[in-house]
């Protein structure tokens, strides 16, 4: 993320809300930065970076892990993300179960639960399970939840079986209730060609290892062995609880609330 022309923002909160959000970009991906490493990155000023950096250590989210080594001149502070500053919130609906997942800035796995099926219920009695969590977890910051259904906008729009949530704006309903961002996503699963691929992934729930050495015999008839794209059988519920977690962790980058 550059960020260029800081006259152009319109007031000193807008400013630092962005400066804080391309910060939270770069640690993430760096890992840890001094003031002139990510003042370069960012385009920011020196003063703005080392400004705002000073606020995120004294609330918390950013902690000083020292002084780097010197390079001739004054050793530059060195700073990293505090993980557990806020935390995020994984969640996947079904007939038979609701699993969350809770998480840190750095994607640790902190608590996994099967909770009983609510889909059935109201949409209140969603709301009441996954409020459980938010008083439990103050510090969540973000909610991303997956639906058996089509969904546009946060409002699901095609929802078998499940007539109370049919037409139903529960990203709405669930932001106004706990004043926490929410992403609304499909379960379900999405089908895509790509021509020429560098690996296909298999849903090991529907593939068995021997039908896989199968396929793969089977594709070298048509396609040199060298060829082939790489095919793997993974877990569906890992990949898809990981889809939902960069969700989540890109509503608490840009989480306002902190500024």
């Amino acid at each position: 993320m550059i960020i260029t022309r800081e006259k152009a923002l319109s007031t000193p909160q807008s400013m630092r809300h962005t400066v804080r959000r391309a910060l939270r970009s770069s640690l993430l991906e760096l890992g840890s930065g001094t003031k002139t490493e990510l003042s370069d990155k960012l385009g920011i000023s020196f003063p703005t970076v080392g400004k705002v950096l000073e606020q995120m250590k004294q609330e918390g989210e950013v902690t000083l892990l020292g002084l780097d080594e010197s390079s001739g001149g004054r050793r530059a502070n060195r700073y990293a993300f505090n993980p557990d500053y806020m935390l995020g919130l994984a969640v996947y609906y079904e007939k038979e179960q609701s699993v969350y997942t809770l998480f840190n800035w750095n994607g640790d796995l902190i608590e996994r639960t099967v909770e009983d099926a609510v889909l059935h219920c109201e949409p209140e009695a969603l709301a009441s399970q996954l409020g459980n969590w938010i008083r439990s977890y103050p510090k969540i910051r973000s909610i991303a939840a997956g639906l058996p259904a089509a969904v546009r906008d946060g409002v699901i729009s095609h929802i078998p079986t499940y007539g109370a949530f049919q037409d139903y704006d529960l990203k709405s309903y669930l932001e106004t209730l706990y004043s926490i961002p929410v992403v609304v996503g499909r379960l379900s699963a999405t089908f895509a060609a790509i021509i020429n691929p560098d690996a296909i992934m298999w849903c090991e729930h529907d593939l068995l290892p021997s039908t896989l050495i199968s396929i793969k015999e089977r594709a070298s008839t048509y396609v040199p062995e060298p060829h082939l794209p790489e095919m793997q059988l993974r877990d569906w519920e890992q990949d898809y609880i990981a889809g939902l977690q960069r969700l989540a962790l890109d509503m608490m980058i840009s989480d306002t609330r902190a500024v």
